[in-house]
């Protein structure tokens, strides 16, 4: 729009405002007659995300733009654990007609003829969100839930006190039921993610999705030209985009939520606050997140429960009981030898310690190539199983943040499938043992997620300390282990990291895995330091 429409739009504006009713008369009026029904309980901010949760939600904002055909299937069906739908009064009918019911509607006008047909759709689910100001007559065929009143105060001074008083502070808004829906999500809810869908703010021939707005008139001075994201050009008018002017600046001055547009309209064009996605996509997106989120929360429960107090003896105690039932049986450790031993060759390795040896495959496996292996675990009720391996001479019963071996004395140290049994704030301790006591290689295999099969006694996660591999790698380095050579696993879903690392000398010389004493055969080559198994003959 150059400045000549837009001076003659402003003129245009004020003369449709001369002849018609004063608007503040109009809303001071449906203040008056709204008043008995508005109680004090039922004000926005006492509300406040405490009834639902809507805080800890994605909240979806729902316009009435065409897009809304293509995107109303995919608002079918949400996880109410994850989202809570808001529908902008004009979007109400089309979205009940595709059976998606949301859980708020949003209806703030002060005409009944913007509101009433949109509205009339009998018994429903819904809460309203409304204003002291809207127009009463919507309550004629209002049949949903529960109605909570936001404040609106463009109304004469004598009603404001009154209006205060029962809804206090007023809410910022942007002059649409749209961007007052954003507003109860950001500043009523506090939101951390906001998707808002069909709300382009800009249009091609029709505006609402049910085809109501009238053609566009390129002559018409209310309207003019406008670019969308996707860069496709589009019209627009001066009260949606100031309504999309709000929104950015909403978006703009809300750093922590995160705000995504699945309608490729305006909004976006004017920050780089608001992310422009598919729905399906966003929609699965954030389910995702709060997922892990979960995963996150579910492993700090468990840290926190498994804490850091006489935790040797705790945990001793915790798996005499699980191997007295008979059904705790972990067998990660020998299949991990059989796939080594496939990949990897050892001939300069003299001696070999199997930190958590478990049922003591592992030693046996490794004594029948020559070499010296011993082994130790936590639990006395394990001793069957060594005899049954034939180990119990080279096994022994010893928390792995103090073995009875003197220092340097391993030329390999293997700890399968343990560490993530220790509390986090053990692991420094454990790894500094393990550091001890060898005095050239070392592998680790550690999970990077929860269990799968849960402790038999009591169904508690055997895996108190879940960590990511980046994670673990510091944690190793800090620890005083001079090389570290990630080996990717490339079958199955990424669950563990195997760390291959080496004890130097103290006099700082450079370490790769050239100078390992376990070296990969020929179905495995290197790729700078880093180790990738490849299929071979």
């Amino acid at each position: 729009m150059n400045p000549y429409q837009y001076k003659e739009y402003i003129k245009f504006t004020n003369q449709r405002h001369s002849d018609l009713v004063n608007p503040q008369k109009v809303w001071s009026k449906n203040t008056e007659i709204n008043l008995p029904r508005i109680k004090k309980k039922w004000g926005i901010w006492n509300q406040d995300g405490k009834y639902t949760n809507e805080n800890e939600k994605a909240i979806i904002v729902i316009g009435a733009s065409p897009c809304l055909k293509d995107d109303v299937h995919k608002l079918k069906d949400l996880d109410k654990r994850y989202f809570r739908t808001v529908a902008v009064n004009s979007s109400l009918k089309f979205l009940l007609k595709h059976d998606v019911v949301p859980d708020y509607v949003v209806a703030v006008d002060g005409d009944p003829g913007n509101l009433v047909g949109h509205l009339d759709v009998g018994e429903i689910s819904s809460r309203l969100i409304t204003s002291n100001a809207v127009a009463p007559e919507i309550f004629d065929v209002w049949k949903g839930k529960e109605v909570w009143w936001t404040p609106y105060y463009g109304i004469h001074k004598e009603l404001k006190s009154k209006v205060r008083y029962r809804l206090g502070r007023t809410i910022p808004a942007g002059g649409s039921a749209f961007t007052i829906g954003v507003s109860v999500a950001v500043g009523v809810w506090e939101a951390r993610t906001i998707i808002f869908v069909a709300n382009e703010h800009c249009y091609d021939k029709e505006y609402y999705v049910d085809g109501q707005y009238t053609k566009w008139d390129e002559s018409d001075l209310t309207t003019f030209k406008c670019t969308d994201v996707l860069g496709r050009r589009r019209i627009t008018n001066l009260p949606l985009h100031q309504y999309n002017s709000w929104l950015e600046y909403q978006c703009d001055n809300k750093e922590d939520t995160n705000f995504i547009c699945t309608s490729f309209g305006i909004a976006g064009t004017g920050t780089d606050r608001i992310h422009n996605i598919e729905l399906t996509e966003a929609i699965e997106m954030v389910k995702m997140s709060f997922l892990a989120k979960e995963v996150h929360e579910e492993r700090v429960e468990v840290e926190n429960k498994y804490n850091m107090d006489n935790w040797q003896e705790r945990e001793k105690e915790r798996y005499d009981t699980a191997y007295a039932t008979g059904k705790y049986l972990p067998l990660n450790g020998q299949q991990f030898y059989e796939n080594f031993f496939d990949v990897f060759e050892f001939p300069k390795v003299r001696n070999h310690l199997d930190v958590g040896c478990g049922l003591g495959a592992g030693v046996k496996m490794m004594r029948k190539l020559g070499v010296e292996s011993y082994g130790i675990d936590l639990s006395d009720q394990i001793g069957k199983y060594w005899d049954e391996n034939g180990v119990t001479d080279y096994c022994q019963v010893a928390s792995a943040d103090d073995m009875p071996f003197p220092d340097n004395h391993f030329d390999f140290v293997v700890c399968v499938d343990m560490l993530e049994h220790a509390p986090c704030g053990a692991i420094e301790d454990i790894l500094r043992e393990i550091l001890r006591v060898g005095n050239s290689t070392f592998i680790f295999n550690i999970a990077t997620m929860t269990a799968g099969h849960k402790m038999p006694q009591d169904g508690s996660e055997p895996h108190i300390c879940v960590r990511p591999q980046d994670w673990w790698i510091e944690k190793i380095y800090n620890c005083g282990f001079r090389a570290i050579t990630h080996i990717p696993i490339t079958s199955g879903p990424n669950i563990s990291v195997l760390l291959l690392a080496m004890k130097g000398d103290e006099d700082g010389s450079e370490l790769s895995s050239d100078d390992m004493l376990v070296q990969p055969r020929a179905s495995v080559r290197f790729a700078g330091d880093k180790l990738e198994i490849q299929d071979g003959d």
